[in-house]
């Protein structure tokens, strides 16, 4: 699974504040051990961050736009599916902003609708790879 992360991400990983991580990790019940990996530990995280994304859609915006349009079909189709959607950008920008404002309803501190933007990229991939 290490190849969920670019050379850039994991770069991008490296520069992300641990305090960030532990709570998106805590957020998604993914036991954080006493000396962090990063990218280990955020491959667990994407692979939770999918399974949340299942029951509870995927908070996206339309800042999220230019990432979405970024992806390759394949990436599309593997989030569309994650979040029962059709593979356009539109429909995913649409079920997106149900999902974000739920999100707002029931958990204004989560920190899942501010990391989803910096790891859209990785969890398109691990979602196209289980199609």
């Amino acid at each position: 699974m290490s190849s969920l992360f670019t050379p850039s991400e994991r770069a991008m990983l490296a520069n992300m504040p641990e305090n960030d991580i532990v709570e998106l990790a805590a957020e998604l019940d993914v036991s954080v051990p006493a000396v962090i990996k990063r990218v280990e530990l955020m491959e667990q995280v994407i692979v939770e961050l999918a399974r949340h994304a299942r029951v509870n859609g995927l908070p996206l915006s339309k800042w999220d736009e230019e990432d979405l349009r970024d992806l390759s079909p394949r990436e599309l189709t593997g989030l569309a599916r994650l979040v029962g959607t059709s593979a356009t950008v539109d429909d995913l920008l649409k079920s997106g902003k149900r999902a974000y404002k739920a999100y707002a309803k029931r958990k204004a501190t989560s920190p899942i609708p501010l990391m989803v933007p910096t790891l859209l990229a990785p969890l398109a991939r691990y979602a196209a790879d289980q199609t």
